[in-house]
């Protein structure tokens, strides 16, 4: 992050844009560490070997609440699925974490750009799927609402023809209505509050960044 000492030292300069920069500056205080490097020995169906790994906070991500999503990403660059990020996890869960050497990767920041890519594809396709399971939930309801109406709007039609078949006075007949107006506009309040309720989105928060050494359990890397 330091200009200077990057300039003298040889290393890598981060952009602000970075995913290294961006996980650090999204914590508060007293939650800074969020680079490592790890090693973690795992039974889990993953082939050994150095990966680099970006999580984050993807919030309102299920009607349980948030969830933490990961991207992972080998030396070369390319997407190797969720196996390491599951590792990761699993092994965080455990207390199995061990930390290890940083090992000298080429174009590090730009590995973990393309992990956090990775996630943002993941966002828009989630984002996506929410869009569309919500609007099929509102045009269910809608119906829903739209034939209960009816049925009660028919029902109340049937009281006032009734009651006029029986000769009815006419202040009997303006009750059912009163009836039919109150049901008119608890339609037209329900039918707004449907059609004005918010989509739900999903945010990404930055969480970590780490390289990870995976090795499998009676294997060595």
């Amino acid at each position: 992050l330091d200009q200077e000492f990057a300039r003298t030292s040889g290393g890598t300069l981060l952009t602000a844009t970075s995913p290294l920069a961006m996980a650090a500056a999204a914590v508060p205080g007293h939650r800074q560490a969020r680079f490592a490097s790890l090693q973690i020995t795992t039974s889990e169906d993953v082939v050994p070997g150095v990966y680099i790994v970006v999580l984050a906070t993807a919030v309102s991500a299920s009607q349980g609440g948030d969830e933490v999503w990961g991207c992972a990403v080998n030396r070369t660059g390319r997407d190797e699925g969720d196996g390491p990020v599951n590792a990761l996890l699993a092994a965080l869960a455990d207390g199995r974490l061990v930390d290890a050497p940083l090992p000298v990767i080429d174009r590090i920041d730009r590995l973990a750009e393309r992990a956090l890519n990775q996630l943002h594809v993941r966002h828009a396709a989630e984002q996506a799927k929410r869009d569309v399971e919500f609007e099929a939930l509102r045009d269910a309801k809608l119906i829903s609402l739209e034939a209960q109406h009816e049925r009660k709007k028919a029902a109340i039609e049937n009281r006032i023809s009734t009651a006029r078949s029986r000769g009815r006075n006419e202040r009997s007949i303006e009750l059912f209505r009163n009836q039919l107006r109150r049901s008119e506009e608890r339609h037209l309040q329900l039918h707004s509050e449907i059609t004005m309720q918010a989509q739900p989105e999903i945010h990404l928060e930055p969480l970590a960044a780490c390289v990870v050494a995976i090795t499998t359990e009676g294997a060595s890397q």
